[in-house]
């Protein structure tokens, strides 16, 4: 698979990841079409991706990627409340490190008394 390709493969997972992408999944017709084109050898549409290894094909099931109507502000604007949201995580992980260290610290002291 070429560079370019994979990138906007593993963009298009991360979209999904952040619900930036919906999934819509095929109909059955649909799915025996891209079951057929991948025996081919042929590669599937675009937006058109499988669920299960593509070595299987015959137990895959395919989904069409949906970008939703948003501007680029939109985006922009859920990707900062998302980094917002991860930081502020991080931020309670490192408070609540810190006042487990400071009361080991105490009860250290206090053993050694």
């Amino acid at each position: 698979m070429n560079t370019n390709r994979r990138i906007k493969r593993e963009l298009d997972r991360y979209r999904l990841k952040y619900d930036l992408y919906e999934k819509a999944l095929c109909s059955q017709k649909e799915n025996q079409e891209y079951k057929d084109l991948l025996k081919q050898g042929k590669r599937l549409p675009e937006d058109v991706r499988t669920n299960d290894d593509w070595r299987n094909v015959n137990d895959s099931e395919f989904y069409r990627l949906v970008r939703p109507e948003l501007t680029q502000e939109e985006i922009t604007e859920y990707l900062m409340y998302k980094k917002l949201d991860m930081l502020k995580t991080i931020k309670n992980c490192v408070v609540f490190l810190t006042v487990l260290m400071i009361i080991g610290i105490f009860l250290f002291i206090l053993s050694l008394n």
